[in-house]
């Protein structure tokens, strides 16, 4: 990997905050999902580090809008960008995990002008959001650690999917409860 130009020079004020965007290239985006990176800040006499683990998720821009019909072979021809079949990934503590039939996933993103997707194949034994049956997610446009949309898909009876929001963001004013707009499929 390779940073355009390595020798970014910026100059803040004390107490002053400044997104600083570069551009990095030489490598495959799916094989930075868990990176370690280093950012050096230098005045010519002190140096401050940070050290980081990137835990970023390709999602794949879609020239054409996605089927929502449940058929996930048009996915498949790309790899998932999360698979959760480990204990530690699953249910941390394992106390109710009984392997990867139990209750595993592999998952897809994408997104087109209009649209997010979110494509996943889930092996699950039991039914219910509130039996740790359930796939959640959070969505933060701001990259702020406080403004985020938390959200969850679950089947709440048998062969009923549902989505449901706990928390919109910061300033989205988006509510908390079941969201009925988005076109969904669980089959």
């Amino acid at each position: 990997m390779t940073l355009a130009n390595p020798e970014l020079d910026y100059s803040l004020e004390p107490g002053e905050t400044k997104r600083v965007s570069f551009a990095l290239s030489g490598f495959d985006l799916s094989a930075l999902s868990h990176s370690d990176v280093e950012l050096v800040l230098s005045d010519g006499e002190e140096e401050a580090r940070y050290s980081a683990t990137l835990e970023l998720l390709p999602c794949r821009y879609r020239a054409a809008p996605a089927a929502i019909d449940g058929d996930l072979q048009e996915w498949k021809r790309a790899d998932p960008c999360v698979v959760l079949d480990q204990r530690a990934l699953v249910y941390p503590d394992g106390s109710t995990w009984k392997g990867p039939d139990d209750l595993s996933v592999r998952a897809w993103l994408g997104w087109d002008k209009d649209f997010f997707y979110f494509a996943a194949e889930v092996k699950d034994q039991g039914e219910g959001l509130w039996n740790g049956d359930g796939l959640e997610m959070a969505f933060s446009a701001s990259g702020a650690g406080d403004d985020y949309s938390d959200v969850s898909l679950s089947l709440s009876e048998p062969g009923s999917p549902r989505l449901y929001r706990y928390r919109g963001g910061k300033n989205s004013g988006l509510k908390p409860g079941v969201i009925n707009e988005a076109p969904l499929v669980i089959t």
